[in-house]
């Protein structure tokens, strides 16, 4: 399927933000911070009454800080003329290889969807479930451009309800125009080895949320 949203599109991990293996100096903290599928959404479209997900963690955080739907939870919309809607959220448990049901009972029109990925969790695996003899398929991305944004925890979405409510997420759905998040909550400080990585992306333009971290 399509998955959008990545700053870097090479990484050996799809889900990983930054390639920790190449690009070295990052505290253990921000190690696992960029390893995280924050940003990240699967494109695609189905006609099934009922959408599944199936995630396998790296990290998974348990943080005290931030509702668990948006640390390590999906986040479900639905295009509803020609606007996305929010349809469901869910998060499975820890240590556990559950298939969670995100929304059922729709009907078997095509609808297409977007599924944000967890702000603060590694994920190894995401499987997405529809029912048998349904159709799922690729969806080509609406959104324009690549506008990298690196910022603290306001951009990774520290303290939002789920992943699609990060304020980078909710500039997308309402503009169109997209959004590549390299936010690490407390690591906005200019170090140069973000400046490292940020000098390989291929993108349009950068946003620096650049005040929030530094003393």
């Amino acid at each position: 399927l399509n998955l959008i949203g990545k700053i870097l599109e090479d990484t050996p991990n799809p889900y990983h933000r930054v390639d920790t293996c190449r690009y070295k100096g990052f505290t253990r903290g921000e190690n696992e911070q960029v390893r995280c599928s924050a940003g990240l959404a699967v494109l695609f479209r189905t006609d099934s009454p009922v959408i599944s997900v199936k995630g396998e963690y790296g990290y998974y955080n348990m943080g005290p800080n931030t509702m668990g739907i948006a640390l390590r939870g999906f986040d479900l919309y639905i295009k509803r003329d020609g606007e996305w809607v929010y349809a469901a959220s869910k998060t499975g448990n820890p240590g556990k290889d559950d298939n969670v049901v995100l929304i059922k009972g729709m009907d078997n029109s095509m609808k297409e969807c977007m599924l944000y990925l967890p702000i603060y969790s590694e994920m190894y695996s995401v499987k997405i479930g529809v029912r048998e003899g349904s159709v799922i398929e690729s969806l080509e991305s609406p959104f324009r451009h690549r506008i990298a944004i690196f910022g603290s925890s306001y951009t990774q979405g520290i303290s939002i309800s789920r992943p699609g409510m990060s304020y980078p997420m909710q500039f997308m759905r309402h503009t169109g125009l997209q959004l590549l998040s390299l936010g690490c909550s407390g690591n906005c400080k200019m170090q140069p080895y973000f400046a490292d990585v940020l000098a390989d992306t291929d993108v349009d333009a950068m946003i620096f949320d650049a005040f929030s971290n530094p003393s």
